[in-house]
């Protein structure tokens, strides 16, 4: 549900001309549109919006359009959703209608559209049916999802098994010696009593490296076996690799006077380890790096624009996460170094009960391919004393404490259905927005990691509002003065302020009104 107010709104639509993603206008008069419940599930799908009824478009000024009956849309939308023997939308939805009035002395009808859980996604008009009626929400209209998107929807509500899939044309033969013997090395080294008295082709078996091909013919590397084992795996997937850009401005598709486009390009093949470290290779020497003395004084180490565990931790994530279905092998993970950032593309959005405002937070994590996640977690990368991936919901978590440590700005996500994208800016351009923001580097170190100092600066927010403020405002200032966290931990944090009796909130939880002050006597 939106925080803001319905004169919040109002002006903003006005001072725009324009819809908003999660805010649609219909003057519906003479009736509720039929555009109506396909924006009821492009909200349900996406993260909730408002719908005001009653308005002119916002390019007219979005005032009240003349003949709209407040009453009479309310009691038409509220059958509409009561109906459940021919419901409107699937599943049924529980919006919060309200009949606002105006300064003006008019009224409109205000519709607050809540997300929808991940498990009943997606949202759909029932009339068009699954994969012709589920919408998502671009720009200010509602766009129809496509048949890859509401798989993945639907691939939510249960544990993808697509790393489990036979590879019904390789054999033993196409997994790497070296790579199998380090595997094995180490399962009977850390689990003796399951591993040891196996045999490796038996051992391989258990794992899941190797699976009974279809029709019960014979064993075959799983998907998930062939890309963390196999010698070549692209022979048989040749997009399941990782293509590394390096471009001379900040923009693709720009060049350079002499028309360079890219200053390297590389792909980066073979099994998942192997791909990760040519990837960090092309990396670290297409990128600044300058030489410090190591603790205690002796020796030197290179310290390049981006901490080494920090790309690998993202490289790591990117191939143990990324989509693996059939509809997503024909893409690459994409990562593109530019002078101000690093840029690392995967296919697929995140999978599971997982939004990108809790990353950073310890034990955050749902893996799409458990099979792969497991096999990685066992098997020791190239040239280091280390597994490929920790499957422990680490990985963010490090990057996080890895840049600041480094005094370097926290990532940026984007999510859609279709992608997962994180940006990290470079140490120069982290130093530049520290600058701009007043903020020295040696504090970002210390950003987030001692709950007592944020809800310290929590109390001081609050306490320089005389009105109070919101869960979103206290979110967007301490992001502001660089104590930025998830709604879920500030939530905790102000419940556990409510009890020490140092913030008051102004209503009941869930009420759109919800504000919080400093406590008397505080």
């Amino acid at each position: 549900m939106s925080a803001e107010s319905t004169e919040e709104l109002l002006k903003l639509l006005r001072k725009r001309g324009y819809e908003a993603p999660s805010l649609e206008v219909k003057a519906a008069v003479g009736g509720l549109p039929k555009s109506i419940w396909e924006t009821f599930s492009a909200f349900s799908n996406d993260s909730g919006g408002v719908i005001f009824l009653g308005l002119t478009d916002p390019a007219q000024g979005a005032q009240p359009a003349q003949g709209f009956e407040a009453e009479r849309t309310v009691q038409q939308l509220e059958s509409a959703l009561r109906d459940l023997d021919r419901p409107k939308i699937t599943p049924p939805i529980r919006p919060l209608i309200s009949i606002e009035p105006l300064k003006t002395g008019q009224r409109i009808v205000r519709v607050d559209v809540p997300e929808g859980p991940p498990q009943d996604k997606p949202y759909y008009v029932t009339s068009q049916g699954r994969y012709s009626g589920s919408y998502t929400r671009i720009g200010e209209g509602d766009r129809k999802l496509d048949a890859y998107e509401i798989d993945r929807m639907l691939e939510n509500t249960v544990q993808p098994v697509h790393d489990r899939e036979p590879v019904e044309e390789a054999s033993l033969e196409d997994l790497n010696p070296e790579n199998v013997q380090a595997y094995i090395n180490n399962l009977k080294s850390k689990q003796p009593r399951a591993f040891a008295h196996l045999s490796d082709e038996d051992a391989l078996k258990r794992t899941g490296v190797l699976v009974r091909s279809e029709n019960s013919g014979p064993f075959v590397p799983s998907l998930a076996g062939l890309l963390a084992l196999g010698d070549y795996p692209q022979e048989y997937f040749p997009q399941l690799d990782i293509s590394v850009v390096v471009l001379p401005t900040n923009r693709m598709g720009e060049t350079l006077e002499d028309g360079v486009r890219f200053l390297d390009n590389r792909q980066c093949s073979g099994p998942i380890p192997f791909m990760i470290e040519d990837a960090l290779d092309v990396l670290r020497r297409n990128m600044r790096s300058r030489s410090v003395l190591v603790e205690g004084g002796i020796g030197r180490k290179d310290v390049y624009d981006y901490p080494v565990e920090v790309m690998r931790e993202l490289l790591a994530n990117a191939v143990m996460h990324r989509d693996y279905s059939p509809g997503a092998r024909g893409s690459q993970i994409q990562v593109e170094l530019y002078p101000d950032r690093l840029l690392v593309r995967s296919p697929g959005g995140i999978y599971g009960p997982v939004d990108v405002r809790q990353f950073g937070e310890p034990n955050v994590s749902s893996s799409r391919n458990a099979l792969l996640a497991r096999l990685l977690a066992d098997l020791p990368a190239p040239r280091t004393h280390h597994m490929v991936a920790e499957n422990r919901g680490s990985g963010i978590p490090s990057v996080y404490i890895a840049l600041r440590n480094s005094g370097m700005r926290l990532p940026d996500f984007s999510n859609t259905l279709k992608r997962l994208e994180v940006s990290v800016y470079s140490s120069v351009e982290s130093e530049k927005n520290l600058n701009h923001t007043n903020e020295k580097p040696l504090e970002s170190a210390r950003v987030g990691r001692d709950p007592v100092e944020r809800q310290e600066e929590i109390i001081k927010i609050v306490s320089g509002s005389s009105e109070g403020l919101t869960l979103s405002d206290i979110q967007a200032r301490l992001k502001e003065s660089g104590y930025g966290a998830s709604r879920i931990t500030i939530t905790k944090d102000l419940n556990k302020l409510e009890k020490q009796k140092k913030v008051s909130p102004t209503a009941p939880p869930r009420s759109k009104n919800r504000r919080y002050v400093i406590s008397q006597g505080t």
